[in-house]
């Protein structure tokens, strides 16, 4: 793997700033054993440029800040350098494209409060076809093509708001956001189109608060919160794929509810000049968990596959959990840390 990048920074006057990256990441040749294929060839393009406009002390307003991005992906999956017998030589390209832009606006209207307001759009599209050549059997040297992403794309739309507020050795934190998130394939297989409504649309609102207690040598903080989600592209539209974290072939659903999480975390601090503690102990009730379930009457399209999965909403669920970390100066150029995490 290979990766080049510039980061590039530019004062306008006083009161504003431009800044840009970009990112050139290569992959040739990258063995993946626990996978059905190696990656042949990958070429990633990352940017992100963001304009800042700061206000005066006087103002209301402190900044303003906007920004664009964007990722781009060409990437090649193949068997070919497996060794051993083989049911059939596979090849799969892949192009994927994440762009959006996003505007943020800066108030501190107190020396005790603080507030952000904004909106942002991102756009998400994959498109990606799967070459198979029989080496075995009685279709021996015939090639199928298998439509793995079907040209499919999902945009979400939001506007985001979060009020920081001081009281003495208390802190408040209110957060919210509000998508619009609609998804749609391009270039969908018979049996897609057949099965599902594949335009769908959906209105995810989420909301969370804080409160923070700092006292001497720590703090500790509740927060509650509900998240709701839509589908992502491979929940929503991955067609006989093996993506996930076993062999099985994934197969999307178009028409997969929201998923709602309501969450609760207690977070206690410890800290002195060597040593920080950090204990998060969470609980979360989901409903409409989004999750893959095997379907025993859908046939895999690949012999390595033991199956195929599809994804599914589930009515509920329930998490528990808890997260630990600790980290200590041995001296002024060493540290060391430990952590350990549970759900």
């Amino acid at each position: 793997r290979k990766s080049i990048g510039i980061d590039y920074s530019q004062d306008i006057g006083n009161k504003q700033t431009l800044d840009t990256e970009f990112t050139y990441n290569q992959g040739r040749n990258v063995d993946f054993p626990a996978q059905a294929m190696d990656l042949i060839t990958d070429d990633t393009y990352l940017f992100n440029t963001k304009h800042t406009i700061r206000f005066s002390s006087k103002s209301a307003l402190k900044r303003i800040q906007n920004s664009v991005f964007g990722s781009f992906v060409d990437h090649t999956m193949s068997n070919e350098l497996r060794e051993g017998p083989k049911m059939a030589d596979a090849i799969t390209d892949a192009k994927t494209k994440n762009y959006g832009f996003r505007t943020e606006l800066t108030f501190n209207p107190g020396n005790i409060s603080k507030w952000y307001i904004g909106l942002d759009h991102r756009h998400e599209q994959a498109d990606g076809t799967r070459f198979r050549t029989l080496l075995k059997g009685p279709m021996t040297g015939k090639t199928m093509v298998d439509n793995v992403w079907q040209g499919s794309e999902i945009n979400k739309s939001s506007i985001f708001s979060e009020l920081q507020l001081n009281h003495g050795s208390f802190d408040f934190v209110w957060s919210s956001r509000l998508e619009y998130n609609t998804a749609d394939a391009n270039n969908p297989t018979e049996f897609f189109s057949n099965t599902f409504e594949l335009s769908n649309s959906s209105l995810n609102s989420n909301f969370s608060f804080g409160i923070k207690n700092a006292f001497k040598g720590g703090s500790i903080a509740l927060w509650v919160g509900k998240a709701q989600r839509s589908g992502s592209l491979t929940e929503r539209f991955i067609n006989y794929l093996p993506v996930g974290l076993d062999p099985y072939e994934l197969i999307g659903n178009p028409e997969l509810k929201s998923e709602i999480n309501h969450q609760i975390d207690l977070v206690l601090d410890l800290n002195n000049n060597q040593r920080a503690i950090q204990f998060n102990l969470f609980t979360a009730r989901l409903n409409d968990y989004i999750t893959s379930v095997i379907d025993e009457t859908l046939v895999p399209s690949m012999a390595s596959a033991p199956g195929v999965r599809r994804f599914a909403n589930l009515d509920k669920a329930i998490k528990l959990g808890f997260e630990f970390d600790y980290s200590e100066q041995l001296s002024e150029v060493l540290t060391h840390g430990f952590s350990i995490a549970y759900t």
